[in-house]
């Protein structure tokens, strides 16, 4: 159905023109399948490496690698600058229910370089919100969401954030997220201690570096002029069983994931983990509130609190100095 490529198509180190005619030539190459092709932006993508004169900007990078998705014009500028908002992007896969959404992660300007920034926090609940009922979501981010499976990042911005709104989704009957995909760490493995799994792929360019891995990643070997030349795996989602299947072509081995959300019983207790957990992890930072909120929204186990969300109490009333200066605004229904 498409072809899905997660980053750095070069490795970012010669003039403009050259990355810009080794691109084309990668893209046209894929584009040969007949399917689409699909790019998730790569922190080399940019070309930054050799000297920041070189680098592209973000219309460039856009317009290059086909950052182009169906979400452009429905979920835009009203709520992110169209600078930020402009590699980010989704395609809808109707004929499978399907929505897949590839994340810019790499910010070489910022004082930390991996992650992802508050206003793409903001459009992807915008766009997770906004896809009908009964959506499955594929995730695609050159880097991954926490520092333990990338050893070049000691920290990633909004990473844990990012899993957060993942998981609320996860955890409502109408969406399920079958699976965050990255590259990067040029190795294989399946992080499972999220209510769905986080996969990374081994590199199609022709190495064996052992060293500067996570723990629990597999490198396999390669050797030129061989099979193990190449790699790269062909994805299959089994939606009845509820299981994604990689199929190997090149070096490494076939592997096969469930995505199966088995909350069972336990959906009210892992709902009720996650927003603790938040608690700890965002004291002081203003969010308590919100989430109180949100977890009612979603537990509805709190009537005092639900009629407080149902009658408009849970907003704060408009000054009366506005209200003074403007008589066409009027107060809150809750405060009148």
């Amino acid at each position: 159905d498409a072809i899905i490529h997660l980053g750095d198509l070069t490795d970012g180190m010669t003039p403009k023109e050259i990355t810009r005619k080794y691109v084309n030539h990668i893209i046209s190459d894929l584009q040969k399948c007949q399917v689409p092709v699909y790019i998730t932006p790569g922190n080399h993508d940019s070309n930054y490496f050799r000297n920041r004169q070189n680098m592209f900007s973000v219309k460039e990078m856009k317009e290059l690698y086909g950052l182009y998705g169906d979400g452009d014009d429905k979920y835009g500028v009203e709520k992110i600058s169209e600078e930020e908002n402009s590699i980010n992007y989704y395609i809808d896969m109707p004929q499978y229910s399907v929505r897949m959404i590839f994340l810019s992660s790499f910010d070489d300007m910022a004082a930390i370089r991996y992650g992802y920034t508050d206003n793409q926090l903001v459009w992807l609940k915008h766009v997770l919100s906004g896809a009908e009922y009964g959506t499955r979501f594929l995730i695609f981010s050159h880097d991954a969401p926490l520092a333990k499976l990338d050893y070049w990042s000691f920290y990633v911005r909004n990473g844990e954030k990012l899993l957060d709104i993942l998981e609320e989704y996860n955890s409502q009957e109408m969406y399920q997220i079958v699976g965050f995909f990255y590259g990067h760490t040029h190795s294989d493995y399946v992080f499972e201690e999220c209510s769905f799994p986080i996969i990374s792929t081994g590199c199609a360019k022709l190495e064996y570096m052992l060293e500067k891995k996570p723990e629990g990643a597999i490198t396999h070997y390669r050797e030129s002029d061989t099979i193990s030349q190449e790699l790269w795996d062909s994805l299959l989602i089994d939606f009845e069983e509820q299981k994604i299947k990689m199929v190997r072509f090149g070096a490494g081995a076939d592997r096969e994931v469930s995505f199966k959300k088995d909350f069972g019983n336990n959906r009210e207790s892992l709902i009720a983990e996650i927003f603790e957990e938040r608690r700890r992890e965002l004291m002081g930072e203003g969010w308590r509130w919100y989430d109180l909120v949100r977890r009612q929204k979603l537990m509805k186990d709190n009537e005092a609190f639900l009629r407080l969300i149902s009658s408009g109490g849970i907003y704060w009333p408009v000054s009366e100095d506005i209200i003074t200066a403007n008589s066409q605004i009027e107060q809150n229904e809750f405060w009148k």
